[in-house]
């Protein structure tokens, strides 16, 4: 999903890729919005966030579990409340 943090938009149609790396010899997945390419440059989309959390328990497929997926989810909810705080005080 892509936030418009200006105006409390949400963009619906969003394509999402997962990439799979390695760093220090640990498994590492990367969720990369390709619908966002559209907004490089945009006025309204002044920040790039970026993001690394190591899972506690993750499946057999290295990926996070049901449960920690919540998890994760919540803490994304929580950077886009915050950017949006931020936004409005400028």
């Amino acid at each position: 999903m892509l936030y418009n943090l200006y105006m409390n938009e949400t963009f619906s149609e969003s394509k999402w890729t997962i990439l799979e790396g390695e760093d220090q010899n640990n498994i590492m997945f990367v969720r990369r919005n390709e619908s966002a390419k559209q907004l490089i440059g945009h006025p309204d989309y002044i920040y790039r966030v970026g993001v690394a959390i190591p899972l506690l328990n993750p499946g057999p497929n290295g990926l996070p579990t049901d449960e920690e997926a919540k998890t994760l989810f919540s803490i994304e909810d929580s950077l886009v409340r915050e950017i949006q705080r931020i936004k409005m005080r400028c």
